[in-house]
């Protein structure tokens, strides 16, 4: 330990631990940048974690609440060394890894804090001396005191967060004032009209300086002049966006100065992308004309080429103002950038932040007249803009590097022959030259995360080493300074903002932090742009206002820094490089540090690989040149000798380099893209392998759409469920002829093991299809599935304008969207699935269906100008979602397409359950952004062709249960459901008066990614998904609410493997019963109880609901359900096509009408899960509704974090005065009416 510090403290203060943790965490959480932090409490010589659950908009009041909950919910802590302790009873004793204890006894006068020597290291990879040297223990106390006290006062409990005193008055005006005391005049001459004058001064100096040809200033300007004249006859007029999609040369170099003269938005596309990328980024910014190079890389624009000879041979164009005035928020360029998502944002960026940029770096940087810079930077990324633009600004000559391939050779020798003195190179390209083959270069400015002293060290002597920092959508960079070789500490990785920038370092509540903590970087003043083109929801969360902070618009970079002494700021990270993995808080960087420590790694970077139902860890490593490869097993053992277990990551996989962007950045979204290495399959003759494994690896690729699966790979941790085992089953008893279920696949989850499983059931020499494809339904009767003649049946009994049968859903249109093409997707759509043909007539008592209904036709709906697009919205989508259907007239689909201000559609779907259930609505939308892509691309016959007939395939099924065929599954259910479940005495607050479900509202909860992670691992380990958990946490709710031991619920099964009808839209789900008998244990023993009825439920289901209840004939009430009253089901939220393309995204409509009193339904999210209960309003109120669903919220919890504790002793009371979110207007569907 390296300092000891105590500082008096009110006893009144100490004696409440509630208020020591508040302290504790919300201190601890400010300087390591935690919104929750975590720590360990030492409390009665025993050791619990900690998680302060806390929000940007909370109060010292809700700070309080939020420790006292975390005092009552701590575990047991797992780790015998911690890192952060809260001691409580004094006698704490630090380990080797402990960072920092805080002492705080009850009776104590003060708080006592040891600080470790892992203090500091802390979050972040980037170079400086760290908090260490700015934090004492003596300052950390005085945080405590001062928060302490604060919370203590009851008159200062209401004050935000954010306003906490973690701050001296000294501090605040040094950090916040006298920092950022930047201001200078901007300048009032456009960046166009600049280089106009000097060409006029002396238009003879050169201006861009090629190998083949140099343009002086006067030309460069006549060229632009003549190319801005042809750009207008194209139809461009100021503020109009013009797509450069060009090369390095002279021609990009005039095209920009043409855009930028004639007032237009430059949007630069680098001709190198990928063709998918480029009309992604032309699809973001649409525009009329494009500048090419020599094809037509930018689709439906017209193209303007730039041919120099052709434009020096006219005459002066003469035709207007040249070049035009810009104002300072005008619109310069758009930029794209990748993103976290990898899909390109444009950051939208204003004249303003362009001169502002050029006025402080152009001639400061030391270019002028006679120096010439290299313009080195691929086409789309902003250093092309500094690169081009500082060089004419100062006066200096561009050179374009020209060649295709850069190669430390190619490029030493291109410098040297075009004498450049001048050059941009990222430290990652900059690590790689060697600078005395750069003799002539004067001027060297890098920036990005490999940058250290080393290379100072290296590139510094003899010339200037000028380090910058900044993100685009600021304007290229915002900080610089000058480097020295050989100096005593590190330079800072970001530095100081530039003149009329302003930094602003924030805690996770919005509060500035004290000198030396880790924070957000927030940066203001003339840098930031406009937002992203055409991306409100990404605008609003990256460009925000906090008028608290200041008076105009913020970039919030995403950035952790930390303060130096001296001002001065240190990159330690990036906000969203903190990840969660199984429930573990993991910072990437801190993975990659250990790494880089072990002998023989030269670099590596650390990537979460997501999987629907898993989030693995994995590390890339380089290893050093003079070493041979490293091992990956040796690595996982070095690494977890110095990692806590879950930090250590499931594959280390060597790499030869480390890819980047175009940008220059690592490219960390291709690496978590990769491919994981799989186990490699060596079958031999005899054994289990050959053809059957082939076979069932195949079938495992198909059902899970992968590439390819190894032998021994995991089918739930590649992303398997239980409605995904039914399907595989189905497929492997196809084609391999053995009898294989669902229950196999959860005891056999890999291709070796359930291939073993298949031999010795015994393989049939010719497997038979029992579902052969048949001739053009088209032609004869179409048949249907004994659950669609079931629902055609209620729906004759149901009242007129009854919507129990509607299948609305509500999808967010991305992507391009065309709707002359989204008509053509439904014809195609029509004449792909037959039911959409349907109309259905009675005919002796039974369904009768004909192919000639009408065509699909889509309704737009304008509300761009409404008052309220949103409530309007939502208003019309209410009504469109419960308009009844005409089964005997069609059509059975009616699509609706919203305008919506700034751009944006939603499309609203509603079908008949006979035509499509809730599984069917991913189909149906895959196969809608499928075919509207084709038709915008006029590219017809991409999609595949649907193997299997419907209408055969439901006579096949009739046949099956008319010839007793399927008898053992109603043994089965006889055998669970007889005697028959009593009907649930669930509790009411009205009197029965019809039918249940007739009138339903909807409560909502939201469960966070962390508890999701845990349940998705218990649902794992029971070989289920999210259903599991979900219908578990129902039934401790149900016991609690009714005292049953014996409790049935509803669920319902997708059949489509099954009846191998995969990719049809129709309604393929069977209702099945989970008869629950409940007598105490553990949650684990719960969810193992579950877990096996869902997996003999799937094995059973093909037994149609209908005839189960006519065969059992339990009583029936009018107003009950058959077999249950309480439905619960669990779904992943929709999200179909790819960009460039439609997208669409989203998931069903709840209805006011239901056929249950109760139906609990899961939404699977990235981040979570989404619970939505709804219920018959004529039999619930609101309150007594949320209170079910808050239940089971905590119901769920508490399996998440103590699956070993009897189910029967956890506390189901939600604290009384909590308060619910608000429910949204769409979300969650209802499967149960089939």
């Amino acid at each position: 330990m390296i300092h000891d510090s105590a500082v008096s403290l009110d006893p009144a203060v100490s004696l409440d631990p509630a208020v020591a943790l508040a302290a504790a965490g919300v201190v601890l959480g400010h300087l390591d940048g935690e919104s929750l932090p975590s720590l360990t409490v030492w409390q009665a010589a025993k050791p619990r974690s900690v998680t302060l659950r806390t929000a940007p908009g909370d109060d010292g009041r809700a700070l309080l609440e939020a420790a006292r909950s975390a005092l009552a919910e701590a575990t047991d802590a797992t780790a015998h060394d911690p890192t952060r302790v809260l001691d409580l009873d004094g006698d704490f004793v630090a380990g080797p890894r402990t960072e920092a204890v805080i002492s705080w006894p009850s009776g104590a006068a003060h708080p006592t804090v040891t600080l470790g020597v892992g203090t500091g290291a802390g979050t972040g990879t980037g170079a400086g001396t760290g908090r260490r040297d700015s934090l004492t223990a003596d300052r950390i106390v005085s945080m405590l005191t001062a928060v302490a006290g604060f919370l203590a006062d009851p008159r200062s409990t209401a004050t935000p967060l954010s306003r906490l005193p973690l701050l001296t008055p000294d501090e605040r005006k040094w950090s916040v004032k006298d920092l950022n005391r930047t201001e200078t005049a901007l300048p009032t001459t456009s960046v166009a009209r600049v280089l106009a004058g000097l060409a006029v001064d002396r238009p003879e100096l050169p201006a861009v300086v090629t190998t083949g040809r140099t343009l002086d200033r006067g030309e460069l300007q006549s060229l632009a002049a003549a190319l801005a004249a042809d750009l207008r006859r194209s139809g461009v007029g100021p503020g109009d966006p013009v797509h450069l999609c060009l090369p390095r040369g002279a021609e990009l170099v005039v095209a920009w100065v043409a855009v930028l003269g004639m007032g237009a938005v430059c949007v630069p596309v680098d001709p190198g992308y990928p063709p998918d990328r480029i009309r992604r980024i032309a699809a973001d910014v649409p525009t009329l004309v494009s500048v090419p190079s020599t094809t037509h890389l930018v689709p439906h624009t017209t193209n303007v080429t730039v041919d120099l000879d052709d434009l020096a041979a006219r005459p002066s164009p003469g035709d207007g103002e040249w070049p035009v005035e810009r104002s300072p928020s005008s619109v310069a360029y758009v930029m794209h950038t990748s993103g976290s998502t990898g899909t390109p944002k444009g950051a939208v960026i204003l004249e303003q932040g362009l001169r502002n940029l050029l006025s402080t770096t152009a001639r400061q940087f030391g270019l002028g007249e006679g120096r010439r810079c290299l313009q080195l930077a691929s086409p789309g990324f902003d250093v092309c803009v500094w690169e081009i633009f500082a060089a004419l600004y100062a006066g200096a000559a561009v050179v374009p590097f020209e060649e295709a391939e850069i190669s430390p050779g190619a490029l030493a020798e291109y410098v040297a022959r075009h004498e450049a003195d001048t050059v941009f190179a990222l430290s990652s390209l900059l690590s790689h030259l060697d600078p005395n083959r750069f003799p002539g270069v004067r001027t060297v400015v890098t920036g990005g995360e490999l940058f250290s002293q080393d290379l100072v060290d290296r590139w510094q002597p003899g010339r200037d080493l000028i380090y910058v920092y900044g993100p685009t959508e600021a304007t290229v960079f915002q900080s610089w300074h000058r480097c020295a070789a050989g100096a005593a500490e590190p330079p800072p990785t970001v530095g100081r903002p530039m003149d009329n920038l302003r930094y602003y370092v924030l805690d996770p509540w919005g509060g500035h932090t004290v000198p030396g903590a880790i924070g957000e970087l927030f940066i203001g003043g003339a840098g930031p742009g406009a937002g992203y083109a055409g991306l409100p929801e990404a605008t609003a969360e990256k460009f925000v206002v906090m008028p608290s902070v200041d008076p105009g618009r913020l970039y919030r970079t995403g950035d952790l820094v930390s303060f130096r002494p001296d001002g001065n700021l240190d990159f330690r990270g990036r906000a969203d490089n903190q990840v969660k993995v199984r429930g573990f808080r993991i910072e990437l960087g801190e993975i990659e540090t250990v790494l880089t420590s072990l002998p023989g790694i030269d670099s590596a970077v650390a990537v979460v690989h997501e999987a629907p139902t898993e989030r693995l860890l994995v590390a890339y490593v380089v290893g050093s040149a003079a070493t041979p490869a490293p091992d990956p097993a040796r690595l996982r053992e070095r690494l977890a000798e110095e990692l806590p277990s879950y930090m250590v990551p499931t594959a280390v996989v060597a790499l030869t380099d480390v890819p980047y962007t175009p940008n220059g950045k690592v490219d960390r979204g291709l690496l978590a893209a990769r491919e994981l290495p799989r186990a490699q399959v060596r079958a031999e003759p005899g054994t289990v392998g050959g053809p059957v494994l082939d076979a069932t690896r195949a079938a495992f690729a198909a059902v899970l759409s992968a590439p390819a699966v190894g032998a021994d790979d995991d089918f739930f941790v590649l992303g398997g469920h239980s409605l995904a085992a039914a399907e595989l089953a189905a497929a492997l008893a196809q084609r391999l002829g053995a009898r294989i279920r669902a229950i196999d696949v959860f005891e056999c989850p890999t291709p070796s093991a359930l291939a073993g499983r298949a031999l010795e059931r015994g393989i049939a020499e010719h497997p038979e299809d029992e579902f052969p494809a048949g001739s053009d339904p088209d032609t004869g009767e179409f048949g249907l599935l004994p659950v669609q003649e079931w629902q055609w049946l209620l729906h004759q009994t149901r009242p007129e304008g009854d919507a129990a049968y509607n299948v609305p859903a509500l999808f967010d249109c991305g992507g391009a969207l065309d709707p002359l093409a989204l008509g053509t997707a439904l014809a195609g759509l029509r004449q792909r699935h037959a039911l959409l043909r349907a109309v259905l007539t009675g005919k002796n008592g039974r369904p009768y269906v004909r192919l000639d209904g009408p065509q699909l036709l889509p309704e737009t709906v304008d509300l761009s100008r409404a008052v309220d697009p949103e409530a309007t919205l939502t208003a019309a989508v209410r009504e469109r979602a419960h308009r009844p259907f005409d089964l005997e007239n069609g059509p059975l689909l009616r699509v609706t397409l919203f305008v919506l201000p700034d751009g944006r559609h939603r499309l609203l779907t509603v079908a008949h359950h006979i035509v499509c259930d809730g599984p069917g609505l991913e189909i149906l939308a895959r196969d809608l952004c499928a075919l509207h892509d084709e038709a915008a691309r006029q590219e017809p016959g991409k999609l595949p062709g649907l193997v299997r007939d419907a209408s055969r395939t439901a006579a096949a099924q009739a046949a099956l249960l008319e010839s007793g065929a399927l008898d053992h599954q109603l043994e089965y259910w006889r055998a669970l459901l007889v005697p028959h479940p009593e009907p649930l005495p669930l509790p009411v607050d009205l009197p029965r008066t019809g039918r249940a479900g007739r009138h339903c509202d909807v409560v909502r909860a939201e469960l966070d990614e962390a508890t999701t992670e845990a349940l998705r691992a218990l649902a794992r380990e029971v070989r289920s998904g999210l259903l599991t958990p979900v219908a578990a946490a129902v039934a401790m709710t149900l016991n609690r609410a009714t005292s049953s031991t014996d409790l049935c619920l509803g669920t319902p099964v997708n059949l489509r493997g099954e009846l191998a009808l995969t990719d049809q839209l129709t309604c393929c789900v069977n209702s099945v019963a989970l008869r629950l008998p409940l007598h105490g244990g553990s949650c684990a023993g719960l969810l193992g109880l579950v877990a096996e009825r869902v997996h003999e439920a799937i094995d059973h289901a093909r037994y149609p609901f209908d005839h189960l209840v006519r065969q059992l004939a339990p009583p029936v009430a009018p107003s009950r359900n058959p077999l249950f009253d309480v439905w619960v089901t669990c779904y992943p939220r929709i999200s179909a096509g790819s960009g460039p393309g439609l997208t669409l995204t989203g998931g069903p409509v709840p209805l006011d009408t239901g056929m249950f009193e109760l139906s609990f339904q899961g939404c699977e999210r990235p981040d979570g899960l989404s619970l939505l209960l709804q219920y018959d309003r004529d039999l619930y109120l609101p309150d007594t509704a949320q209170l079910l669903l808050d239940q089971v919220v905590l119901a769920l919890t508490a399996i998440a974090e103590t699956p070993s504790a009897p189910w029967t002793d956890l506390d189901l009371h939600p604290d009384q005065d909590s308060t619910s979110p608000p429910r949204p207007d769409f979300g969650g569907f209802r499967f149960e009416a089939n």
